[in-house]
């Protein structure tokens, strides 16, 4: 994730730097620093969805549980705003794509978390 992406997010949330930095324990300016950086630090992003009290995953554009019960031929799907709805095969396979890709990208960045950690 990128520092302009997050800042970006956190202005979604309408939370500003400043009170982000205070509550992680930090200066304002320490944080803006971290955020000018190309490649954001997964345990930075861990501690900010903390701070917002939200998943990481919507930090990094997954901003609406979803939970499928196997019904049949479909999938019955209830999301936060409690609509319940019918996804067919061809919907079902463009959402679970997006999720894989999205857990490839966490699972590359939790292995280059590692590969940093490793190397200290």
């Amino acid at each position: 994730m990128t520092g302009e992406r997050l800042k970006e997010i956190l202005a979604k949330y309408k939370v500003s730097q400043s009170e982000i930095a205070k509550q992680l324990g930090m200066s304002h300016q320490s944080l803006n620093q971290m955020l000018s950086a190309s490649d954001i630090k997964t345990g930075l992003v861990e501690r900010i969805a903390k701070v917002l009290n939200v998943p990481i995953s919507s930090l990094y554009g997954e901003d609406k549980e979803q939970n499928a019960v196997a019904s049949g031929n479909g999938i019955a799907v209830a999301g936060n705003n409690n609509v319940a709805g019918s996804v067919t095969m061809g919907d079902n396979t463009a959402v679970l794509q997006e999720r894989v890709t999205m857990l490839e990208k966490l699972l590359e960045e939790k292995e280059r978390t590692i590969k940093i950690l490793m190397e200290r």
